[in-house]
């Protein structure tokens, strides 16, 4: 999993360091208010405290300027040249060397012009009416990679994401198919023939019921996984190594792909894992 979201995040940075700088006409965007979202940058008041509370730009840049002071050194070794004295003074691509994926998942859902998401998620295989449905899936990895990170528990979980523009209603929780149904693939609209042992195209409109079981379980995210690599990492093997994992002679329990949310043995070939 941590292989599969470690791809997908390399290609993340350099897509909105390419994009960003490229739409802003500048080598540092992040260093300029107008380069985001108006909102993002406008500060709020805190009744309770009877104060201003800085923007989420501002926080932003403090968060990624905190992870620069403390690793600068490093970095200065690495390059060999002068660095600035903040993060919002370095190129761009050098800023989201220092930004988390926390940082790099703020930007897409809140921070950067709709103009740059949108191609960002183009870049990746998202048109322009899916392009939520990508930031969507930032998102999810986000709680996924925290928890690979810290060597958390992904056997038998179940995943939900949270919601940037819904932390306050019901909807801020989501299910992981929830989320893939409202994708516009037509190879996301197939189910498995018993009789025929293939995958099918369906008239239904219940979009990978017939791929996971579950709607929230480690197989979906599998499934965004994949999706992703697709522009992340073309030519990588990853999905030829899952499948040996959950099927080759030394699996440690039978029907695998059960466990994690697959509804049969023939989910890598789906046209989604094709």
């Amino acid at each position: 999993m941590f292989d599969a979201i470690s791809r997908i995040e390399i290609a993340l940075r350099t897509q909105i360091a390419h994009v960003w700088s490229w739409y802003s006409q500048v080598s540092n965007p992040q260093k300029e208010a107008k380069n985001y979202r108006e909102k993002f940058t406008r500060s709020s008041f805190d009744s309770e405290k009877n104060e201003q509370k800085p923007s989420r730009y501002f926080r932003l840049l403090k968060s990624v300027d905190d992870n620069y002071q403390a690793n600068r050194v490093a970095f200065t070794e690495k390059h060999i040249r002068p660095t600035a004295k903040h993060a919002k003074d370095l190129h761009v691509w050098e800023f989201v060397e220092f930004a988390t994926f926390g940082n790099l998942n703020t930007l897409l859902a809140q921070g950067l012009p709709d103009a740059v998401v949108s191609e960002i998620a183009q870049k990746f295989g998202f048109d322009g009416k899916d392009k939520e449905i990508f930031v969507s899936c930032v998102a999810l990895l986000k709680e996924v990679r925290n928890a690979c990170a810290h060597q958390s528990r992904i056997w038998n979980k179940s995943w939900t994401y949270t919601n940037a523009q819904k932390q306050s209603s019901r909807e801020s929780k989501r299910y992981v198919v929830d989320i893939l149904k409202d994708l516009s693939f037509e190879s996301w609209k197939y189910e498995w023939n018993t009789e025929s042992q293939q995958w099918e195209s369906m008239c239904s409109k219940a979009k990978g019921e017939t791929l996971h079981i579950s709607k929230n379980r480690t197989a979906a995210v599998l499934t965004v996984c994949n999706i992703l690599l697709r522009a992340a990492a073309s030519r990588s093997q990853w999905k030829e190594r899952l499948k040996n994992l959950l099927s080759g002679e030394d699996v440690p329990m039978p029907e695998m792909h059960v466990h994690l949310g697959f509804s049969n043995a023939h989910w890598h070939e789906h046209p989604l894992w094709k």
